[in-house]
């Protein structure tokens, strides 16, 4: 099966390691790291040098901290 958009977001994937819409196998890192995949939250912090909030978690970033 050939994929080419995220089955999460739907956002176009990239073949091109260190991008945050890169193919994680049928979805992007973006989301891979949003549902606590330690992997792609190391590399999405790698590349954007801010902690991922992850979602549906007790995890929290220090930049989520405090908003409503």
């Amino acid at each position: 099966m050939n994929v080419n958009s995220c089955q999460t977001c739907g956002q176009p994937m990239s073949k091109t390691p260190e991008t945050m819409n890169f193919d994680c196998g049928g979805d992007c890192l973006y989301c891979m790291a949003r549902y606590g995949d330690p992997d792609a939250i190391e590399a999405i912090e790698r590349l954007t040098g801010k902690k991922v909030n992850v979602w549906g978690s007790l995890y929290s970033s220090s930049e989520a901290k405090g908003r409503s």
